[in-house]
C-alpha cells in the first residue's frame, strides 16, 4: 500500500467506526477501534502522517494486519477493498493451456493494447464525446499483479461526484462486465442471437482481447468501489472465456447483424467540420452532410491515409467533399459503412 494512500486507508477506517484520537507524536496518526480487546482495553492502530515518516510501509503493513486479524480476513482482502475505495478494478488471469512459464512480450503488448481498446470502445459508446476514451484511458492505472497463473490488473479511478446517478468510470466498467458476462451466457447456451441485443462492436473487440494469446483461456473478475451501489446483475465472480469456443459464435452474430441491417447505399456530400487522427489506422472526419432525400446530419467517415490527407487539404481549402457509403445511426450519430469514392469538390 503506497504512503500516498493513507487516505484511503482513513476512509477504511471511519467506514468501520473507528475515530482518530489525539496524538502528541507529530510522525504519527492514532486511530481507535469501535471495540475493546479481550482484557476489555481500547486497540489503537498507528499510521504515518506522511512519506518522509521512517519505516512508514513497516507502519502501514503492521496497521493491515491489525484489520485483518480484528475483522478476520486475509491482508489481501483488506488491501483489495481500501483500494476499491476510490476505483473500481477488471481483473485478467491468461490461463495457458501449453504450461508454459512465460509468456512473450509480443502477445502481453497485443493483450494490454486489446484490453485499452476496449475500454476505449466502451467509453465512447457511454457518452459519444470526443476524445473520451483516451481521456479514460490515461486516467487508468496498471495495478499490482495478483496470484494466479499470468495476471493482468486495470485500475479505474472514479470521479468523486455528489450525484445519484453513477459516474462515467463506473458506467464504463459496468458495460464492459455486462459484455462479457453476455458472452459467457452465448457460450454457455451455445446462443449467438444473446450477442445481436449488445453492441456488435464490443465483441469483435473483446474476440480480438481472447485471441491475444494462442492457446489459452481467459478469466475476467471485477472489483466495485463501495462509494457507489454495486450493480445486482453483475454480483457474480469471475467469467472464464475461451477464444475457440466464443469465435464462432460471434462471427454468427456478426453476420446475423449484418443481414438485418444492412443499410442502402448513399452519396454523403458536405464540408468537413472535425478532423480526428487518434491513432494510426484510425482515422475518421466528421461532415456536416447531405444524405438522401435533402436530410442533413452529422456523420463520422472513416478513411484511408491518402483520403486523409485529401480531407486534410480539403478541410483546410474549405471545400466540401463527396462519398459514398452506407450510413447507419447509432444513438444521436450517423456512421458511414463501406465507404468508397471519395471526392474533393470545388462546389456543390
Amino acid at each position: 500500500m503506497m504512503l500516498e494512500r493513507i487516505d484511503l486507508i482513513e476512509k477504511f477506517l471511519k467506514t468501520k467506526g473507528w475515530h482518530r484520537i489525539a496524538d502528541p507524536i507529530e510522525y504519527r496518526i492514532v486511530y481507535q477501534a469501535p471495540c475493546l480487546d479481550d482484557f476489555k482495553q481500547p486497540i489503537h492502530l498507528f499510521l504515518p502522517a506522511s512519506s518522509d515518516v521512517v519505516d512508514g510501509e513497516r507502519a502501514i503493513g503492521m496497521a493491515l494486519n491489525l484489520l485483518a486479524v480484528i475483522e478476520d480476513r486475509p491482508v489481501e482482502e483488506i488491501r483489495e477493498q481500501i483500494a476499491n475505495l476510490g476505483s473500481d478494478f477488471l481483473k485478467q488471469r491468461i490461463i495457458s493451456q501449453t504450461n508454459a512459464d512465460s509468456l512473450s512480450l509480443r502477445e502481453i503488448r497485443s493483450v494490454i493494447s486489446h484490453l485499452t481498446n476496449l475500454i476505449k470502445y466502451a467509453a465512447y459508446q457511454e457518452s459519444e464525446k470526443k476524445g473520451v476514451g483516451q481521456a479514460m484511458i490515461e486516467k487508468c492505472r496498471f495495478g499490482q499483479t495478483f496470484v494466479g497463473s499470468f495476471g493482468i490488473s486495470m485500475e479505474m479511478p472514479i470521479s468523486s461526484e455528489s450525484s445519484e446517478t453513477a459516474p462515467l468510470e463506473r458506467r464504463i466498467m459496468e458495460r464492459i462486465a455486462r459484455g462479457f458476462k453476455g458472452l459467457h451466457q452465448a457460450v454457455t447456451e451455445t446462443n449467438p442471437k444473446i450477442l445481436t441485443k449488445f453492441d456488435p462492436g464490443f465483441y469483435e473487440t473483446a474476440q480480438k482481447l481472447l485471441d491475444a494469446i494462442p492457446d489459452s483461456e481467459a478469466e475476467f473478475s471485477f472489483s466495485w468501489s463501495p462509494e457507489y451501489p454495486q450493480p445486482t446483475d453483475l454480483s457474480h465472480g469471475s467469467i472464464r472465456l475461451s477464444a475457440s469456443y466464443t469465435r464462432p459464435l460471434v462471427e454468427r452474430a456478426r453476420q446475423t447483424l449484418r443481414a438485418s441491417t444492412e443499410p442502402a447505399e448513399a452519396i454523403v456530400q458536405g464540408r468537413i467540420t472535425e478532423l480526428h487522427a487518434e491513432e494510426p489506422d484510425l482515422r475518421f472526419i466528421i461532415v456536416e452532410g447531405e444524405l438522401n432525400k435533402g436530410n442533413y446530419s452529422q456523420i463520422r467517415i472513416p478513411l484511408t491515409p491518402d483520403q486523409y490527407r485529401q480531407a486534410c487539404d480539403a478541410h483546410r481549402d474549405e471545400k466540401p467533399i463527396s462519398i459514398r457509403g452506407k450510413p447507419k445511426k447509432r444513438r444521436r450519430s450517423f456512421f458511414l459503412n463501406s465507404p468508397h469514392d471519395f471526392k474533393v469538390l470545388t462546389a456543390y
